[in-house]
C-alpha cells in the first residue's frame, strides 16, 4: 500500500507540474483559433493582478510542493497542507475571471482532481492513516 502511495504522491507532483507549464507556456495553443482570439483579447483587458492574488498564488505554489513532499514521507502536516492546498486550488479557481478550458487542460484537470480524491480517500481512510507519524 505504501508504493502504491507513493507511486500516486509522484503522479500527483507530475500533473501539477504539467498543468503549470501548460497554463504558462501554452495557454490558448490548444483552443480553438476564434475561441483563443477572444481569451486573449479578454486577457489583455483585464487589470493588473493585485499583491494579495499574488503573494497567494506564491504561496500556493510553495504549499504544493511542501505538502507532496510531506506526504511522500508520510508526515502529518503534510496531510494539513494537502487540505490546504484543495481549499487554495478552490479559492483560485473561483476567483478567476473566466472558466474556459481547452481539451488538454481540461483532462489534466479532472485527472488531478480524481487523483487528489484518491489521495483524500488513501490518508484519511485506509490502512495507511496509521502510519503518518
Amino acid at each position: 500500500m505504501k508504493n502504491f502511495f507513493r507511486k500516486i504522491i509522484i503522479f500527483q507532483a507530475i500533473l501539477s507540474a504539467l498543468i503549470g507549464l501548460k497554463m504558462i507556456f501554452f495557454p490558448y495553443n490548444f483552443a480553438p483559433d476564434e475561441l483563443a482570439k477572444a481569451m486573449i483579447l479578454f486577457d489583455e483587458m483585464q487589470p493588473i493582478p493585485d499583491n494579495v492574488t499574488f503573494v497567494f498564488l506564491i504561496l500556493m505554489i510553495f504549499v504544493t510542493f511542501f505538502s507532496i513532499v510531506k506526504l511522500y514521507q508520510l508526515k502529518k502536516i503534510g496531510r494539513t497542507l494537502y487540505l490546504i492546498w484543495i481549499v487554495g486550488s478552490y479559492i483560485l479557481t473561483f476567483s478567476s475571471t473566466y472558466y474556459v478550458y481547452d481539451i488538454v487542460e481540461m483532462v489534466l484537470d479532472y485527472t488531478i482532481t480524481l487523483n487528489s480524491g484518491l489521495i483524500l480517500g488513501l490518508i484519511y481512510f485506509s490502512d495507511l492513516k496509521k502510519k503518518f507519524t
